[in-house]
């Protein structure tokens, strides 16, 4: 089943180096949310399509000329309200905690279940439940 957050301005972006796994991950959000989803392999390129619109950004460790570390400044620089979750291969918990008090939202390292925590957690951000126990858009535009 799709999800839709009622909003067409939602936009998911994933910065992943490797062409093949980004290409999974994109292809397994597809089949569950109907935003907009786009992946980049390349940090500079994914840095000029971002904007001051809130995405949900789904960001590697290691990444060609740099770390994701090294990237969330940058994007929160251009677009503070975007949601970052760190999908990562690093398993050192220092990496974890220093991403977290970078600003963000979840840490999940790469694994068989990873896509399916992906999941649990973008239909949190997009998705808070109202106050009368109906869905609201999380997610400002």
């Amino acid at each position: 089943m799709k999800y839709n957050a009622m909003n067409n301005n939602n936009r998911i972006m994933i910065l992943d180096d490797d062409i093949f796994f980004g290409n999974l991950v994109k292809n397994f959000l597809k089949n569950h949310f109907e935003e907009k989803i786009d992946h980049f392999t390349i940090e500079d390129v994914f840095l000029r399509q971002l904007t001051s619109e809130p995405s949900i950004i789904i960001l590697d460790h290691h990444l060609n000329g740099c770390s994701g570390l090294d990237i969330i400044p940058q994007i929160l620089s251009i677009s503070p309200s975007s949601t970052i979750i760190y999908l990562s291969g690093q398993e050192f918990m220092h990496v974890a905690i220093k991403a977290m008090r970078m600003g963000v939202v979840d840490y999940i390292e790469k694994d068989r279940n990873s896509f399916y925590q992906l999941k649990h957690i973008i239909d949190k951000v997009l998705f808070k439940p109202h106050s009368d126990g109906e869905s609201q858009q999380f997610l400002a535009s």
